[in-house]
């Protein structure tokens, strides 16, 4: 099983938390996350012993999606500067947001290797251009990903609102209704009172 697809599983039997969680690695482990790209052991690792993956996994618990995307971005930028390579830290941050439903798909790495990270850090001399255009779309993708969240619990807020309103607007139509019979019951009582006046 892929390591996007086992946290998706872990995060369906065992919830939202379990990504921050020690236990995580071993959960990984029995669903062979790792056979088919070793060096990834070593950078989830490193997510979760630093504490970001945590935070993130704390803001998708409190429905906090739009928010979720940019400590995506944080996490892979932490991975990055700890020396691995760029395309397991991509896979890493899209494989956490793909186990939270906030991406659809993940792009895999091209390299099934144990190395999870090169020479000090270099580049491989034929991805100098391509990586830098890969972050930068990877970032505008999240920025765009950002807005569309926040423009969708934006939306669902505005729907509530409008929920509400329309409630209270019933409910005002109920209390006017209300008391038009009163008025009315008041006046027939009136009526009643003048009548017994009249015949004494």
């Amino acid at each position: 099983m892929s390591l996007h697809e086992a946290l998706r599983k872990s995060v369906r039997l065992f919830g939202i938390s379990v990504l921050g969680e020690e236990r995580l690695m071993p959960i990984l482990s029995d669903f062979r996350a790792f056979d088919e790209f070793p060096a990834m052991r070593q950078v989830m690792g490193s997510a979760i012993a630093d504490g970001r993956l945590k935070e993130l996994c704390r803001l998708a618990m409190g429905d906090r999606d739009a928010e979720c995307i940019p400590a995506a971005t944080e996490l892979r930028k932490f991975l990055q500067n700890s020396g691995y390579r760029q395309e397991f830290t991509h896979y890493a941050a899209d494989s956490v947001l793909f186990a939270l439903g906030l991406r659809t798909s993940v792009k895999e790495p091209s390299d099934h290797g144990f190395e999870s990270s090169g020479p000090d850090n270099v580049p491989d001399a034929g991805d100098d251009m391509g990586s830098i255009l890969d972050a930068d779309t990877w970032e505008t993708e999240d920025q765009r990903r950002s807005e569309i969240v926040k423009l969708a619990v934006l939306l669902k807020n505005c729907a509530i609102a409008r929920g509400e309103e329309e409630q209270k607007r019933s409910e005002i139509r109920k209390l006017e209704e209300l008391l038009k019979k009163c008025a009315a019951a008041r006046e027939t009582e009136e009526q009643k009172q003048s009548e017994i006046r009249k015949l004494l």
